[in-house]
């Protein structure tokens, strides 16, 4: 990982937030992973996939670059066409568009431009309604961080139900909601019910709306 880079790979836990992703890529899917970082699930997914990436660290192109087909610097403010004449199979966007002024914009253009018909869009977003916010609100913190829900760069902040908003909003059709809990995952397996309060991220898996 590079320096001053905390987006550090985690699949410790078959339900941390990049497991449960590279769990819904498939096989044999051309993919298009929107905020690549240094290139984790081009790295770890199955082979057979062929991965193109965007991502705005110069530094950290270079190195997704070893693992990808294709990858290049790109500002997620300012959209515009990719040099790839390519559908993708699979379009993943995972914590990239708490980042971004309009998120919805972000993502109805990759739907409507990049996604092949039945193609999947796979969407991770901080969870706010969170436990560890919860508290913090019951005390008066409500306090930013270098990473994590309170990331000093995050612009959103989302729940399961506004998560499923930006979707429809971005185009899509959400086909199920997952989530990213690596502490808690065997828990809320368990008891469903905990889900908006245990979850650290927002998981949804959409396709292009009808």
């Amino acid at each position: 990982m590079t320096a001053n880079n905390p987006y550090a790979l985690n699949v410790a836990s078959k339900y941390s937030t990049h497991s449960v992703i590279l769990s819904q890529i498939g096989t044999g899917n051309c993919v298009l992973d929107v905020g690549c970082n240094e290139g984790y699930l081009g790295r770890l997914a199955d082979k057979s996939n062929t991965f193109y990436g965007l991502e705005f660290v110069p530094e950290r192109v270079e190195l997704a670059k070893a693992h990808y087909k294709a990858a290049i610097q790109y500002d997620l403010n300012q959209l515009k066409n990719l040099p790839w004449d390519v559908k993708f199979d699979v379009i993943i966007l995972a914590d990239v568009l708490e980042h971004v002024l309009y998120p919805e914009k972000a993502l109805s253009f990759f739907v409507k431009h990049y996604l092949r018909p039945g193609g999947k869009i796979i969407l991770s977003l901080p969870n706010v309604a969170n436990w560890q916010v919860r508290f913090g609100l019951l005390l008066g913190k409500f306090d930013y961080a270098e990473a994590g829900i309170l990331d000093r760069t995050h612009l959103h902040l989302y729940t399961f139900k506004t998560a499923q908003t930006l979707s429809r909003q971005g185009g899509c059709q959400v086909k199920s909601l997952l989530y990213g809990a690596s502490f808690f995952g065997r828990v809320i397996k368990l008891l469903p019910f905990l889900r908006n309060l245990l979850t650290t991220s927002i998981i949804v898996i959409g396709q292009a709306g009808i």
